[in-house]
């Protein structure tokens, strides 16, 4: 099994799954490289072995864009956002169907994904296509109003993505979700609030 985290921050998942498992490859991914310092860090704190991590950004593709890690324009203090103006650092951008064809991810029967990227999550997704056909996958992943101030008609293209790929949303629980329902809710959310919860997705069982 491999684990691939993305937006690993300081290892907040990493380092505690490489400690519990530590049977299991772990794939640590980071635009910022204030974030991957602070991992490189615990890692060694921690003296675990069996994380490789990249300073990185994933996508649907490889390109590069410029990326903010000035914590100081965020109301959040560990947010780092991929840019759409010209403002920010340049960085490089590669999707996980690329690292894993390139055999920079060594990819086993069983992968397990977190996505928790300042609203560029979607983008990751789109990039995950032949992993999700080839692989048994599982993907954590974090709902919240950034979605929608990076994709324009995102519930229409994440209901179609969802449904070619044959998908399903779940919650914590490993309950069966209604997109529509969960854009509602997420339309509806107070201001005071970004996200709307951590949900899964995963192949449909027969």
């Amino acid at each position: 099994d491999i684990f691939i985290d993305i937006g690993c921050n300081y290892g907040a998942y990493s380092i505690p799954i490489s400690k519990s498992k530590n049977q299991i490859n772990i794939y640590s991914f980071d635009a910022s490289k204030k974030s991957l310092d602070k991992l490189i860090e615990n890692i060694k704190l921690n003296q675990v072995k069996n994380i490789r991590y990249f300073h990185l950004g994933i996508g649907e593709k490889e390109k590069i864009v410029k990326f903010d890690d000035e914590t100081k324009n965020f109301k959040n203090s560990a947010s780092y956002r991929i840019k759409n103006n010209g403002e920010g650092t340049k960085i490089k951008l590669n999707s996980i169907d690329n690292l894993i064809k390139n055999k920079i991810i060594i990819a086993n029967k069983n992968i397990f994904i977190k996505i928790d990227i300042e609203g560029y999550e979607f983008y990751a997704l789109k990039g995950l296509i032949e992993t999700i056909k080839n692989y048994n996958v599982m993907i954590f992943f974090e709902f919240s109003k950034k979605l929608e101030e990076n994709h324009s008609n995102l519930q229409f293209e994440f209901n179609k993505f969802i449904t070619e790929n044959n998908l399903v949303i779940k919650n914590n629980n490993f309950e069966d979700q209604n997109i529509d329902e969960l854009f509602q809710s997420l339309y509806n959310l107070n201001d005071d609030y970004e996200v709307l919860d951590n949900y899964i997705i995963t192949k449909k069982t027969r």
